[in-house]
């Protein structure tokens, strides 16, 4: 024969069967959600031109029909002596890159502009003067990608026309140019640009011994970066909402490589899609726990506020979702003639929200069911640690574990609380 007991207790079964069911499909909810942001960022790629992957520049030797040539007349072996002991003995760079979030669909892409400048010092190792070509190509796959600002000096002339292509096509800057004997030519370049996520720097190799290689990378718009291989960073230096990653290698042997990764802004609705995973265990523990507590200390919870506790607990972590998700496109015809900024809803904001409203309302039928004392000794607690600690928590990945451990410790503690509270 069932009791009320057995009852409630099929029933919990019950509701955990169709809140796993739930949280499923709001898995596969996301994973779409997921892939259109795959898809959304091969499109910005098409604008923001992709990871930004610089070249060093390289040297060649003049032809013999070159202007310059022409008037001195060098012979082409000549020429290729010149070439074969002229060399970049240093580079100097520097690297702003400015965190400017574009926000396609749902989620915030890692777009961010980029300010390039570098010195080039070419050493002449000859007891006579050489001739040299030096180009110096744009980022990877910038053929139809914006380039703005360009500029090529040498001994503090801009060269206007220095716009040229390699033999494979490749667009750059190009200088033909004298290098005294025994002495150096600094060269330096410098161009504006956009790329996404991600930059990187494929340095030169000196084939005749040791370059000086120094290089400073400057976040501004997130702290956040991820060094992925290359050179070790020398230096690091944290501003409020940014980052200065500097390496200064001398008499380096090696190529210089550098590849770092731009921070991407939090997307909250990406975050709190993660507590789908964990709804389930929330739940059970959370329903049992409330049942247990309200069946001790209070009239016990009817199967009717069993189920509208359990909706209201379903209906929470949808909401937090889709708050976080939140935003506000001045764009868009209904706020055409308002003077409205673009917003989107902060994470903590749209939990804050949730659980406000899901939490209040489970307050009140507790409170009308079960007594106020209760509702604020015990219920509360509950609430605050099942439906508002625990899928929070989720949203933080890296602190998951340590916080999930001082969960349980407060779980603990208030256990031990009823079982004083019992004698």
């Amino acid at each position: 024969m069932f009791t009320r007991k057995h009852t409630r207790i099929w029933l919990v079964a019950l509701f955990t069967f169709l809140v796993f069911v739930f949280s499923m499909i709001m898995v596969m909810v996301t994973s779409v959600r997921q892939n259109v942001a795959v898809q959304n960022y091969g499109e910005l790629t098409q604008i923001y031109n992709g990871p930004i992957i610089q070249d060093a520049p390289s040297l060649g030797s003049l032809s013999t029909d070159n202007v310059l040539n022409k008037e001195l007349r060098f012979s082409s072996s000549a020429l290729t002596r010149f070439f074969e002991n002229t060399n970049i003995s240093a580079t100097t760079g520097k690297v702003t890159i400015i965190a400017d979030f574009v926000k396609k669909g749902l989620v915030y892409q890692p777009t961010y502009k980029t300010e390039f400048t570098a010195d080039f010092t070419l050493k002449n190792s000859l007891e006579e003067e050489s001739l040299i070509s030096f180009f110096f190509p744009f980022p990877s796959g910038t053929y139809s990608s914006e380039i703005s600002d360009a500029k090529l000096i040498v001994d503090q002339q801009v060269y206007d026309l220095s716009k040229s292509v390699d033999a494979n096509g490749n667009p750059g800057l190009k200088w033909d140019g004298k290098i005294p004997a025994k002495g150096e030519k600094v060269v330096s370049v410098s161009y504006d640009t956009v790329g996404l996520s991600r930059f990187q720097y494929e340095g030169f190799e000196n084939p005749k011994g040791a370059q000086d290689f120094r290089f400073d990378l400057e976040i501004k718009g997130t702290r956040g970066y991820n060094v992925l291989d290359g050179l070790s960073v020398d230096n690091r230096t944290f501003e409020d909402n940014g980052v200065i990653l500097s390496w200064n290698k001398e008499s380096l042997y090696s190529a210089p490589r550098i590849s770092v990764e731009v921070g991407g802004k939090i997307n909250p609705a990406d975050q709190v899609s993660k507590v789908y995973l964990i709804m389930t265990p929330i739940y059970l523990f959370f329903a049992l726990v409330l049942i247990f507590l309200t069946t001790k200390f209070a009239k016990g919870l009817r199967s009717l506020d069993l189920l509208f506790i359990t909706v209201l607990f379903v209906v929470f972590f949808p909401l937090f979702h889709y708050l976080s998700s939140f935003t506000i496109d001045p764009t868009s015809d209904i706020f055409s003639s308002m003077n409205v900024a673009n917003y989107s809803m902060p994470l903590y904001l749209a939990f804050t929200l949730a659980f406000g409203v899901i939490g209040g309302l489970m307050m009140y039928l507790l409170s009308r069911t079960q007594g106020i004392k209760f509702t604020l000794t015990l219920g509360l607690p509950v609430i605050a640690i099942g439906l508002g600690f625990f899928p929070l928590i989720a949203t933080i990945p890296e602190y998951f574990i340590l916080l999930s451990l001082i969960g349980i410790i407060a779980i603990l503690v208030i256990s031990m609380q009823v079982r004083f509270s019992n004698k």
